[in-house]
């Protein structure tokens, strides 16, 4: 063997060591989702699958960006389980997806009912649940959810909006229609808090999810015939349609009447409920314009085979889904940045808490012993119907059976609370109220 040969032996030995040295120490950061993909009456969750994708894009540009270095995240399939907004049964899935080896943290967990369960359950793997829309007001307290954080704001924000802006439209009594479960109670408590507050009289509603049409049509008449005219509505988005439906049923749907509600309404409605929904208000976090909120809408149509519509509120919920992401991979650079080695997800839990980033949905920091995001301005959307309106509701019936992937329904942005000021500001000339009609000058608050 020849000199040459030597050297050429040694140099590609070397360099294969410091290839296989440099895969030795890359690292794959394996989290699990739960999303609500569909309900459990079968209707699809558009938002949530909206969000499960725009989360696997947020993985692909963190992986790209280098934030974590030659480390990768990785959210595997076999990971992913759609639990259909379910309570019963959640902490279940959650214990078969906490057990796997190597899991990191869990992100998804967007009903509140189920998330309450699945964070006991990431408390007992310590393992960290991130959620991007379970906002019910229990989940906010660190001591009894100690492996939970959320990039949304709680109840206390969120549904008390609602109240705020009943009082704005001139009401004196509201009704609050609620779910018993973690969610619908917390934010029933924080919206009659409100109203306290506001001093308006106080009617409320309270039942399980999935309820019944002909018991929600029961209690929506009898306060008809007491003569409430506005009507906060604290419920999954089923129990939510469900209100619309026995509202149209009863003739309130009318300009006589004002809706205000914790969930939009989405595409994978049947239209009856849409049409009936018309001119209904409903908050979301306020998001920024730009091109990398573009991008996302670009590549998540391209994803679930669909042109999205600017204005599509669903979009609005893989904006959230995509900023949960990452929460996860900011926490873990924190991590890494402090030296931590064999990071777990009880070492990544403190690191969860400090976070501070600028997400597509505005910037995202956990306030100090909450679990909550610190400040989250809110757009308070008007339901129009759906992109199309002058195609008629026997054209939206038959594409939803024919070709639901056509449609979308627009909220307008007609108000923000800003989280700074504590101020609440409508723009009464973009209103549409119930029956299409605008707000009469004396029936707003002096």
């Amino acid at each position: 063997m020849t000199h040459k040969h030597i050297q050429t032996i040694v140099f590609t030995t070397c360099t294969l060591c410091l290839m296989f040295a440099g895969q030795a120490f890359a690292r794959d950061y394996n989290i699990a989702g739960m999303f609500s993909l569909s309900y459990s009456n079968g209707l699809k969750a558009d938002w949530g699958n909206y969000a499960l994708q725009s989360a696997k894009i947020a993985i692909e540009d963190i992986n790209k960006s280098g934030i974590l270095g030659e480390d990768t995240l990785v959210m595997k399939d076999e990971n992913i389980t759609d639990y259909r907004c379910r309570i019963q049964g959640s902490d279940v899935i959650a214990e078969k997806l906490f057990k796997k080896k190597d899991i990191l943290a869990l992100i998804g967990a967007d009903c509140s009912g189920p998330a309450v369960k699945i964070a006991r359950v990431g408390e007992k793997y310590k393992i960290p649940t991130i959620s991007y829309g379970a906002n019910a007001e229990s989940l906010s307290s660190v001591k009894d959810f100690p492996y939970f954080i959320r990039v949304v704001s709680p109840s206390s924000v969120i549904d008390t909006s609602l109240v705020r802006s009943a009082k704005v439209f001139g009401a004196e009594k509201i009704s609050i229609f609620h779910t018993t479960d973690a969610w619908g109670k917390g934010g029933m408590e924080a919206a009659s808090e409100e109203a306290h507050k506001q001093g308006l009289e106080i009617d409320t509603c309270g039942y399980s999810r999935n309820t019944n049409f002909f018991n929600v049509l029961t209690w929506l008449g009898q306060r008809k015939a007491a003569g409430i005219k506005h009507f906060v509505i604290i419920m999954p988005v089923p129990d939510t349609y469900t209100v619309y439906m026995a509202a149209k049923t009863l003739g309130m749907v009318s300009t006589d009447y004002y809706y205000y509600s914790s969930e939009m309404l989405s595409a994978d409605n049947p239209p009856k409920g849409i049409y009936a929904a018309i001119g209904s208000f409903a908050p979301k976090a306020r998001m920024p314009e730009g091109d990398k909120i573009n991008k996302l809408r670009m590549q998540l149509g391209k994803n679930v085979g669909k042109k999205i519509d600017p204005n599509d509120v669903t979009f609005y919920w893989g904006v959230m889904g995509y900023d949960n992401a990452w929460a996860v991979a900011h926490a873990i650079k924190l991590a890494k940045d402090d030296g931590v080695t064999e990071l777990t997800g009880e070492k990544l839990m403190p690191y969860l808490r400090k976070i501070n980033y600028n997400g597509l949905g505005g910037n995202i920091t956990i306030r100090p012993e909450t679990n909550d995001r610190a400040s989250m301005d809110l757009d308070i959307m008007n339901l129009r119907g759906y992109a199309d309106p002058e195609n008629g509701y026997f054209n939206h019936w038959l594409r939803k059976i024919t070709d639901p992937s056509s449609l979308n329904i627009v909220y307008k942005p007609v108000g923000v609370l800003d989280s700074k000021s504590d101020t609440l500001k409508f723009n009464m000339n973009e209103i549409i109220l119930p029956g299409g009609e605008k707000p009469c000058e004396e029936c707003l608050e002096k």
